[in-house]
């Protein structure tokens, strides 16, 4: 065969097998096929280290996810992270680690900054996430990366004092009567540990946290709801300064409890005790007592019968009161009649406390 033949032959073999590996894939674009296009993202959580003196470790979950250009995760693919700083290291004392994206594209590991680590000034570290991407036609094995910076600071040695309120939206003093034994908790965001705290007769509640505290603080009380739901403190705005006005507003409305709510009396003058209360259980309302009948029916705080309490008075639960009925006179029929116990709030519904008299009657 001629040479010229033979190069003729060259070129279409060559032309030929070009033809069949182009018509088997995607036609690459400047970054390979756009069906495998990758794109890696990183995040810390929290991003800002707080680093005190002589403390247990603290530490920042680092999540790294990987996907393609249609939105799908890269599953099953490895994940290779290290550090930029001689500051802590990942889970074992590594300096690096490998792991396996999920089936959302995900890696998580922690990064731990060790106990009693003495930091002079705030330190900007990063977290390098790469991932190779051996898909792509025109560059075989590329590597695609994330930079994922963590801010290290110094905690200043000092205690911070958040307090507030757990209160009604409604009250005598135009403030909001107070709950008492409602219980508000702190929660650490990064140890996950709470700290809990009993309201005060006042509502009132006080906690000291260290400077840089991040984390959720929130209260409860059964039958109530509250507003705001909490108060969070995060990587963007950590505890600085001290807070007095953390108050937790309830729109539930407390009622008066009286026990018993029915009273039956023989014909002779006899003096019975009610209690009266709140509900939920603390919660202090002042209240007005009357009689629908104060002729043989009154009010008093003590068995003394000149120690009575007028109907102008106002009286402060919880507590309790004695019901007096005088003598059914001889001949007269059974009789009723009922005390009236009013809040000072109008917001708060009265209570009755039914009474019957025995008749003296042949």
């Amino acid at each position: 065969m001629k040479p010229f033949t033979i190069a003729i032959v060259c070129l279409v073999l060559i032309a030929g097998v070009s033809g069949c590996k182009r018509s088997a894939a995607f036609d690459p674009g400047a970054d390979g096929p756009a069906a495998y296009q990758i794109t890696l993202k990183g995040t810390a959580n929290p991003s800002t280290l707080f680093i005190p003196h002589n403390e247990p470790q603290v530490q920042s979950v680092i999540t790294v996810r990987a996907i393609h250009n249609d939105g799908s995760p890269v599953v099953g693919r490895e994940v290779y992270l290290t550090k930029d700083s001689e500051l802590g290291h990942f889970a074992n004392l590594r300096d690096s680690v490998t792991r396996e994206t999920d089936a959302n594209g995900e890696v998580q590991v922690l990064f731990l900054v060790p106990a009693g680590t003495v930091l002079p000034a705030t330190i900007t570290m990063h977290i390098e996430a790469r991932i190779h991407d051996d898909t792509r036609l025109d560059n075989p094995i590329s590597e695609i990366y994330d930079f994922i910076p963590i801010k290290v600071m110094p905690a200043e040695i000092k205690k911070i004092t958040l307090c507030g309120k757990v209160k009604l939206a409604f009250g005598e003093d135009g403030e909001g009567t107070g709950i008492p034994n409602a219980v508000v908790m702190l929660t650490d965001s990064v140890t996950g540990w709470p700290m809990v705290h009993i309201t005060r007769p006042s509502g009132s509640w006080c906690a000291e946290v260290d400077y840089g505290w991040m984390g959720t603080i929130t209260a409860s009380l059964s039958g109530y709801t509250f507003s705001p739901t909490s108060y969070t403190y995060g990587v963007n705005n950590p505890v600085s300064e001290s807070r007095y006005d953390l108050d937790f507003i309830s729109t539930s409305l407390p009622s008066l409890v009286v026990n018993p709510s029915a009273l039956s009396f023989g014909v002779s003058t006899n003096d019975q005790r009610v209690s009266v209360n709140s509900s939920p259980s603390g919660v202090q309302i002042s209240y007005y007592a009357t009689s629908s009948d104060t002729g043989w029916l009154t009010i008093r705080h003590s068995d003394d019968a000149t120690d009575r309490w007028d109907s102008t008075d106002l009286i402060t639960g919880p507590n309790s009161i004695i019901i007096r009925a005088e003598t059914n006179p001889i001949g007269n029929a059974a009789r009723s009649g009922y005390i009236t116990l009013t809040p000072s709030d109008p917001d708060i519904s009265p209570v009755q406390i039914a009474v019957d008299q025995e008749g003296d009657t042949p």
